[in-house]
């Protein structure tokens, strides 16, 4: 078995979620949590069009919301962040606040968990990523790799 490199994905991971950042917010009024929500659904196309882009997800406690990116690697992440579109949708944030409060930050995942596909018709468990049950070679679906 050859050593992987660094950066190389792990066989049993699934790609990507190495990275994620993490933009917990509150809205300064109802006006600025219209324009926030305007804003964050366009710059969604940037997003999905973004190398390494995984997901984003967003979530909402009354007055504070909260959003968590997922990427394949802090270089992806801090690609996107440091581009031409985030970087002017933070400027128009500055000028033209919409939110009482914002804390933005990177995190690299400092361990890796096993990932594991449960087959459909006998049960037992196969290390992902997979195309077919370990036990019983029933097809498998990856979600993760689509």
């Amino acid at each position: 078995m050859r050593a992987r490199s660094r950066g190389e994905p792990h066989p049993r991971r699934p790609r990507g979620g190495r990275s994620a950042d993490a933009a917990p917010h509150a809205f300064a009024d109802d006006a600025g949590a219209r324009r926030g929500f305007q804003d964050f659904t366009s710059i969604n196309e940037g997003f999905r069009t973004s190398e390494g882009f995984l997901r984003w997800l967003t979530s909402n406690d009354g007055p504070h919301g909260y959003a968590l990116g997922l990427w394949r690697s802090v270089d992806d992440a801090l690609g996107f962040v440091e581009g031409e579109l985030h970087r002017a949708m933070a400027a128009q944030q500055r000028d033209h606040p919409f939110e009482y409060s914002q804390f933005v930050g990177v995190w690299a995942a400092h361990t890796l968990g096993r990932r594991t596909t449960y087959c459909e018709r006998c049960s037992r468990p196969t290390v992902a990523p997979a195309d077919e049950c370990t036990s019983c070679g029933n097809p498998l679906h990856d979600p993760f790799l689509t």
